[in-house]
C-alpha cells in the first residue's frame, strides 16, 4: 500500500508542479512520495499518538492526523506566500493529496486492518 501511495505522489506532485510552473522545470527528489506517506499515515491512524523530532533533536509529540496537516498546510501557506522558491512546494502538495486520497479510498474499501487487529511485533 505505501508504494502505491508513494508513486502517486511522486506522480501527483511532479504534474502539479510542473502545470503551476511557467516555463521548463527541472525537478529532482522524491519529497512527494514522502510527503504522500506522512500524509497516508495520518490518514489511516489518525489518532495514533506519534513524537515528531523537528531539526532531527525536539521532540514534539502529536496526533498522527496534525503531522499530515502540517504536511498539507505548509505546503499550500509556502507555496502561496513564495517561501523558498526554489523548492517544489506543489510538489509536496501533490503528494500529500496523493497520499490521502489512495489511503482514504483503502480505508473506505476496508483494506485497512485498524492497530488492534495488527500483531505486535516478536521480540528480539
Amino acid at each position: 500500500m505505501r508504494h502505491r501511495s508513494g508513486l502517486g505522489g511522486a506522480v501527483v506532485g511532479g504534474i502539479l508542479q510542473t502545470l503551476a510552473t511557467p516555463g521548463s522545470v527541472d525537478l529532482v527528489g522524491a519529497s512527494g512520495s514522502v510527503c504522500a506517506l506522512l500524509v497516508g499515515f495520518g490518514t489511516l491512524f489518525p489518532n495514533l499518538q506519534i513524537t515528531a523530532l523537528i531539526f532531527f533533536v525536539i521532540p514534539v509529540k502529536m496526533k498522527a492526523s496534525t503531522l499530515g496537516w502540517l504536511v498539507i498546510v505548509g505546503s499550500l501557506l509556502f507555496w502561496a506566500f513564495g517561501i523558498e522558491r526554489q523548492i517544489g512546494h506543489l510538489a509536496h502538495l501533490g503528494g500529500g493529496i496523493a497520499g490521502f486520497l489512495v489511503c482514504f479510498l483503502y480505508k473506505k474499501l476496508g483494506m485497512v486492518r485498524s492497530l488492534a487487529e495488527i500483531p505486535p511485533p516478536l521480540p528480539d
